[in-house]
């Protein structure tokens, strides 16, 4: 009994090794070596970074910009997109549609004609009573950036409340006065997400 170890310990764990010979002072040679041996097969790999595929590999840019309904957007689409396509995302959770618009204005600069900026937002300012401030907001970008394509995701409804509520009767305002005023704009698409 007094070669025994006492209870079971774990090994700790040393620059990715397991350091055995504090833990394991009283075991036998035999008992050593077969935890040794264990350990081989669990033993922790240094993870090297992968290297980033080149930017130049990508022809094609995705940059979606939004509030939190944008979130994880970015991982969905390059997912479903091959390696032509090269998409980033810029999410602001709270933002009105103005700090939207405004975000990532140097990366927007490096954008060329056949690339694409999916902008969502809106429900901030809907909820805040300011559609009309957000309205703005989106005119004013489309018009600076007349040579990029644009898709604009329609504000989404509350299913938490009636379809007749004044927030969603506000939402459908909001996303036909966009569909309107974009008519004429032939780079910019609406994407509708509202069944309703």
């Amino acid at each position: 009994m007094k070669h025994q170890a006492k209870g079971r310990k774990i090994p700790k764990i040393v620059n990715g090794t397991f350091d055995y010979h504090k833990d394991f002072q009283s075991l036998t040679h035999k008992q050593e070596k077969a935890i040794r041996t264990s350990a081989k097969h669990h033993q922790i790999k240094k993870r090297t970074p992968q290297p980033m595929e080149s930017e130049s590999s990508a022809t094609h840019k995705i940059l979606i910009i939004g509030d939190s309904h944008a979130r994880n957007c970015a991982n969905l689409l390059q997912d479903n997109l091959s390696s032509d396509f090269k998409v980033t995302s810029f999410v602001k959770p709270g933002a009105n549609m103005k700090e939207i618009v405004n975000t990532a204005s140097n990366e927007i600069k490096t954008l060329q004609s056949d690339d694409l900026v999916v902008v969502s937002g809106g429900a901030n300012d809907i909820r805040k009573n300011n559609m009309r401030e957000a309205m703005k907001s989106v005119s004013k970008f489309v018009d600076t950036n007349q040579d990029l394509n644009i898709v604009l995701i329609n504000s989404p409804c509350r299913y938490d409340l009636t379809p007749e509520s004044c927030v969603n009767n506000e939402v459908n305002t909001f996303n036909r006065l966009i569909k309107k005023t974009m008519k004429l704009q032939s780079k910019v698409k609406i994407n509708r997400i509202n069944p309703r």
